[in-house]
């Protein structure tokens, strides 16, 4: 009976060893754990404050974007309207230079054959004593009104060449019919003896 009760001193004495070892490891798994859990939760909310602060940065930044797309669209939109604008101005604009174009041009006339260098250096004056003796008196009483005179931007023509014409902005529209008409009268125009056409 002695052997038996020194066993079971034994066993409970392992038993109680067994139980304060597992008290001493669970307080040791809790403590450890404790701190893991500290450190994970302590990493993750520096996790999360980085993130946050990533978050916000890309927040600012996406606002940014947004106001200066925005801007951007505002001013594309103005821009097209103007654009519009000015395109409307343009044909507007277009039309009014054509339309004075072909107004300053139905003034003119081409005179042909008229000798290199006859004009001398004042076209103008030559041609308004030019058209009034080639088409005589009976059209012309006084000088034809010129506003200008020039031969045309061509080359000079080397000698037995043909000459440049005379292009001849006449200040009245009356003036050019009077001369077309008088010329297609009267057939070929000579002047000092040389042929002219208009």
């Amino acid at each position: 009976m002695v052997g038996l009760n020194t066993g079971d001193d034994v066993i409970s004495t392992i038993r109680t060893e067994v139980k304060a070892l597992q008290a001493e490891i669970m307080a040791e798994f809790r403590a450890t754990a404790s701190a893991m859990r500290e450190e994970i939760v302590k990493e993750l909310r520096s996790a999360l404050i980085l993130l946050q602060t990533t978050v916000s940065d890309h927040a600012d930044k996406i606002s940014l974007l947004e106001t200066s797309q925005n801007v951007v669209t505002d001013r594309l939109a103005e821009l097209e309207a103007q654009c519009a604008s000015l395109a409307a101005d343009n044909v507007v604009l277009k039309a009014a230079v054509d339309d004075q174009g072909n107004r300053s041009r139905r003034q003119n006339i081409r005179v042909i054959g008229i000798p290199e260098g006859e004009e001398g250096t004042n076209p103008t004056a030559f041609m308004g004593s030019f058209l009034k003796e080639v088409l005589g008196e009976e059209t012309f009483a006084d000088q034809p009104v010129i506003d200008r005179a020039h031969r045309t931007l061509a080359t000079k023509p080397p000698p037995g060449k043909p000459p440049r014409a005379m292009l001849v902005q006449l200040h009245y529209y009356q003036t050019r019919e009077m001369i077309l008409r008088a010329s297609h009268e009267r057939g070929q125009l000579s002047h000092k003896g040389k042929k002219e056409t208009h």
